[in-house]
């Protein structure tokens, strides 16, 4: 009898013990980064960009903190030079856990420090590029399942930005409806 309660004692202490380790990990930096930078990895061979993190720690209570984020992609229009999308000193995110499993995001607090963009070619015809001190964005409404996002606040401060427009307008190949003749 006592070997059994022993075994049944092992076991549920197994789980607890594991579920305690995980959460100690969070918190320590080398496993914080670790994990960054496999989900670097793992995005740059998504996009086909070289995303990479220099440092990402927990903030008390459970806000994401991440240093030195930059996203380099390949010029569009000279293949040997590469173009910075981003470079961000700082990101913090407060992100609700449970509505992923969902499919819905719900952010309490996203907030961007001393940002340099360039959206190079994402948007056809534009190209939006500068400079941003903080960028702050607050959503509750971003659903996975029908790709429809509402953003409930945005802020930004110290900003320079450039929004330039292509001075060429691509043909129009839409069929436009015939004039009445109104002489008939």
């Amino acid at each position: 009898m006592k070997r059994f309660l022993k075994w049944v004692g092992v076991t549920a202490a197994v789980p607890v013990a594991l579920a305690s380790i995980c959460a100690a990990l969070l918190y320590f930096p080398p496993f914080q980064n670790w994990a960054a930078n496999k989900v670097a990895s793992y995005a740059s061979e998504k996009t086909g960009m070289e995303i990479s993190v220099d440092k990402v720690r927990l903030e008390f209570p459970l806000k994401l903190g991440v240093e030195g984020v930059k996203v380099i992609k390949q010029n569009d229009s000279i293949p040997q030079q590469k173009d910075t999308v981003a470079d961000i000193k700082k990101v913090v995110a407060d992100v609700k856990m449970l509505p992923l499993f969902k499919k819905k995001v719900e952010i309490d607090q996203l907030d961007f420090h001393d940002a340099k963009i360039n959206t190079t070619d994402f948007i056809d015809d534009t190209r939006v590029k500068g400079t941003i001190g903080k960028l702050s964005v607050k959503s509750h409404g971003i659903d996975l399942n029908t790709n429809e996002i509402r953003i409930d606040d945005a802020q930004i401060a110290d900003a320079k930005v450039d929004v330039a427009l292509s001075d060429t307008v691509p043909d129009d190949t839409g069929q436009s409806p015939r004039p009445s003749n109104p002489h008939k």
